[in-house]
């Protein structure tokens, strides 16, 4: 907004500058042809003409170093955001990366998860159909003992 009315000054002073140049080219153009006696207040007209075109090429100079320095701020701080978000892009890039890493770790995590609890699922159920080891050997020590007794009882029929 500061750039857009320095700029619309500038255009103006620059309007009155060349104004005044018209005026000071009529002004000597008239005073080249015919010859005319010049008074006094001629003279003055003139030179305060001259003085406040001196003044309007000032200004001017001013106005423009000013816009120079106005431009050449923004061009400074539009270049300082470009690389601002240049710098953001490559973090947010780097970070999705990381996060799409980051996911497929959990997902592996999942599958894994599961594989382990569905062993363990099947593990609990396969215990379930087992015979402790207490029991075992508690049946295998009857059962040596029937087949003694029936061992035995075979003997004693046969003599």
């Amino acid at each position: 907004a500061q750039l857009g009315e320095l700029y619309d000054q500038v255009k103006a002073i620059t309007n009155e500058n060349i104004s005044l140049h018209e005026r000071i080219v009529r002004t000597s153009s008239q005073s080249s042809s015919p010859p005319v006696i010049q008074t006094s207040a001629n003279t003055h007209d003139f030179e305060i003409i001259k003085r406040q075109a001196y003044l309007v090429l000032e200004e001017n100079k001013v106005l423009q170093e000013q816009l120079n320095l106005q431009t050449n701020k923004a061009t400074d701080v539009h270049k300082v955001q470009m690389q601002e978000v240049s710098d953001l892009t490559r973090r947010l890039m780097v970070i999705e990366s990381e996060k799409t890493e980051a996911d497929r770790l959990v997902q592996n995590m999942r599958i894994k998860n599961e594989e382990l609890r569905n062993k363990y699922e099947q593990s609990i159920i396969d215990n379930d159909h087992r015979i402790h080891v207490e029991d075992h050997v508690r049946e295998i020590t009857e059962m040596k003992r029937i087949t003694g007794l029936i061992y035995l009882n075979l003997i004693i029929s046969l003599s």
